[in-house]
């Protein structure tokens, strides 16, 4: 016999009291997943603009895209003077006398002639002071950062920082967008090429927290024989010495009192 199911009205029908819930929708995680349950690694944070101020994402050259039509209207043209290059003024460099060069080949503006160039190198080896750490100080003037600056010929009155100068005009430019690390010996003021690496910005700040690494000399730089030419002709240090540490002062300690030396009255 067929048994029938009564459900009043306003009951629940108990067919469907223990049905399965429906599945709720997965809230947003930081980790990005495919539909086949792959993992896609931590989806890349949005950069803003690098224009101080502008809260707005990047879009191109670290800049929102107001901004950056706003710089390549007025400086989207402006490109190294050096045939078949094609870096932008933004990514580093120095503008001289009406001509750009960007950081690879900035070193064109110290040699304009070649009597420039030697009398750069002469200038610059006349003040430069090694000490026993290898490093070739400069004192006669420096900015607040306490870097020392220097005009070469032909700049009229634009500054360049001692340690570029030396580094452009003994080893040449580096790499668009990076800039001189003091890895060695930390020191603002030194330009020995053997302590300098070309790296960014951010590596170059992350540095600055640790010490100086006084067994670290750049490679690039220990076998060039300008460099060598330049530091045997004008009595330079090329090595670099390590600091000796630090020994903790000595302490002289009082001998125990003996109490058979002490006398009764």
């Amino acid at each position: 016999m067929q048994r029938h199911l009564w459900i009043s009205a306003g009951s629940v029908d108990p067919r469907r009291q223990y049905a399965s819930k429906p599945t709720p929708a997965p809230k947003p995680s930081q980790f990005s997943w495919t539909l086949s349950g792959g993992y896609l690694g931590r989806p890349k944070t949005q950069t803003k603009c690098k224009i101080r101020g502008c809260k707005n994402d990047a879009h191109s050259r670290r800049m929102c895209w107001k901004h950056y039509k706003q710089w390549q209207r007025k400086c989207g043209h402006l490109r190294c003077n050096v045939a078949n290059c094609g870096n932008h003024q933004d990514d580093g460099g120095r503008r001289m006398n009406g001509r750009f060069y960007c950081r690879q080949h900035e070193d064109l503006h110290l040699r304009v002639t070649a009597e420039a160039a030697e009398l750069n190198l002469r200038r610059l080896g006349h003040n430069l002071t090694g000490d026993d750490n290898g490093c070739w100080l400069w004192y006669l003037s420096r900015n607040d950062g306490g870097y020392g600056t220097f005009i070469p010929e032909g700049a009229n009155v634009a500054e360049w920082l001692t340690h570029r100068v030396v580094w452009d005009l003994l080893i040449g430019g580096h790499k668009p967008g990076l800039e001189l690390d003091h890895r060695t010996c930390k020191r603002p003021n030194c330009a020995n090429p053997l302590h300098l690496e070309p790296v960014t910005r951010s590596v170059n700040q992350r540095r600055k927290r640790n010490g100086p690494e006084w067994n670290w000399s750049n490679p690039d730089s220990v076998n060039n024989l300008g460099v060598i030419n330049f530091a045997q002709l004008y009595g330079l240090p090329l090595g670099s010495t390590p600091r000796p540490a630090a020994t903790p002062p000595v302490i002289a300690r009082r001998p125990p009192r003996n109490i058979h030396d002490t006398h009764h009255s």
